[in-house]
C-alpha cells in the first residue's frame, strides 16, 4: 500500500515537474504594489503597472508565483494617494520579476538628504544583481547609472549596505576562486551626483 501510495505521488511530481508555466495567466490592469519602504512623511512604492501574474511550475528560480513585467518607482506622502513623482525601471535588460511583496529598504547612505534603495533581481543560488536608485531633496527618483549593476551575495530584493568611512561596502561569494569579493561605492561622490 505504501509503495503504491509512494509511486502514485512520484508520478505526480515528476508530471508536474513538467508542467511549465500555468494556462491561467492574469493580465495585470491597476498598479500592483510590489514593495513599499517609507522616509520621513513619504512613502516610497515598487509597482507592477503591465504586466502579469504567473504560476511558474518549472523546476528553477522562478518556481512559484510570479509577478512579472513594467515596473516603477512611486513617491506619495503618507495617507494620500496622489503621486508626487515616479520613474519607470527601464535599465534592467529583462522583464522584472517578484515573486511576492518586500519592504524597500530606503536610507540616506551619506547624510546628504538624498535617499537611495537598491532593487534586486535574482542572480544565482549565491546572489542576487541590483541597481541602485534615489530619491532627491525635491522627490525625484533617479537612477545612478555610472554605479550600474552590483553582484551582491544577498537574496533580499531590496537590503541595505554597509557604510565605513566613506564606503558603502558589499560582497559577493565568488565560487570560482572560491573567496569573497568586496566592492565599494564612494558615498561622497554620490552627494555630488557623480553617478
Amino acid at each position: 500500500m505504501r509503495k503504491s501510495i509512494f509511486i502514485l505521488l512520484l508520478v505526480l511530481v515528476l508530471g508536474c515537474a513538467g508542467c511549465g508555466k500555468s494556462e491561467m495567466d492574469i493580465r495585470v490592469e491597476e498598479p500592483i504594489i510590489m514593495g513599499a519602504g517609507y522616509f520621513g512623511n513619504y512613502v516610497l512604492l515598487l509597482r507592477l503597472y503591465e504586466g502579469e501574474y504567473e504560476s511558474d511550475y518549472s523546476v528553477g528560480p522562478g518556481f512559484g508565483p510570479n509577478w512579472s513585467g513594467e515596473y516603477e518607482l512611486v513617491v506619495m506622502e503618507s495617507g494620500s494617494d496622489s503621486v508626487l513623482s515616479r520613474y519607470q525601471l527601464t535599465e534592467w535588460d529583462e522583464t522584472l520579476c517578484f515573486q511576492e511583496n518586500f519592504d524597500l529598504q530606503v536610507t540616506d547612505l551619506n547624510a546628504d538628504g538624498c535617499m537611495e534603495v537598491l532593487i534586486g533581481q535574482y542572480g544565482a543560488s549565491n546572489f542576487n544583481l541590483y541597481r541602485m536608485y534615489y530619491i532627491d531633496a525635491d522627490l525625484q527618483i533617479g537612477y545612478y547609472s555610472k554605479i550600474g549593476e552590483l553582484t551582491i551575495s544577498s537574496q533580499e530584493m531590496s537590503p541595505c549596505l554597509e557604510v565605513s568611512g566613506n564606503s558603502a561596502v558589499y560582497s559577493v561569494y565568488d565560487n570560482a576562486k572560491g573567496e569573497w569579493v568586496t566592492g565599494e561605492i564612494d558615498i561622497t561622490a554620490l552627494a555630488l551626483q557623480e553617478y
